[in-house]
């Protein structure tokens, strides 16, 4: 009977010393690196720059339209096509019923004398930006700037005039631009 209680014993303190190792385990911890590369994104907001009725012959009418470019933080230019006329320094609207055509161009500001463009044939396109700075145009402000949905927002003025001394028929004249940001 002794033999039987010494294997017990020996069987219980082998379990014991079991837990006990486990008890005093080492504990060994690490790092997970985590990350995201946020692209730069924007958006446009196309406007529209309507210069309403105006008299066949008659002086200079100007108007005032604007875009908005939303992006996160990314620098951007814009740039504008030259539209029907296939010339960014003489674009015309083209009458919807008649086809004849009215002279017309979009400039950087209300002096009229910087045709928006895309940089080539003696146009500018000094319309550009990036979040968080105060951005020029032609040395003067030409923007608003609003933070929204985490975009910076910025919305720009164009000057349009269609000159004067233009006779051509009654009709809608219209053209169609297409304004690309560059980021």
């Amino acid at each position: 009977m002794k033999n039987k209680i010494r294997r017990i014993t020996a069987t219980i303190a082998v379990a014991l010393t079991m837990i006990a190792s486990h008890a005093n385990a080492d504990i060994a911890s690490g790092s997970v690196q985590v990350g995201a590369a946020l692209l730069p994104t924007c958006q446009l907001t196309g406007g529209s720059l309507n210069f309403g009725a105006i008299a066949v012959g008659a002086a200079p009418t100007n108007s005032v339209g604007s875009i908005q470019v939303k992006c996160n933080g990314a620098a951007y230019d814009l740039k504008f096509s030259e539209g029907s006329s296939g010339n960014q320094l003489q674009r015309r609207m083209v009458g919807t019923t008649l086809s004849d055509s009215l002279q017309y161009n979009i400039y950087t500001d209300a002096t009229y004398s910087v045709v928006v463009g895309d940089g080539t044939n003696g146009t500018s396109h000094p319309l550009s930006g990036k979040a968080g700075i105060q951005n020029i145009v032609n040395g003067k402000a030409g923007l608003t700037d609003a933070y929204t949905g985490g975009l910076m927002v910025k919305r720009w003025d164009l000057y349009g005039q269609v000159p004067g001394n233009q006779f051509v028929s009654p009709d809608n004249y219209t053209d169609n631009l297409v304004v690309t940001v560059v980021y």
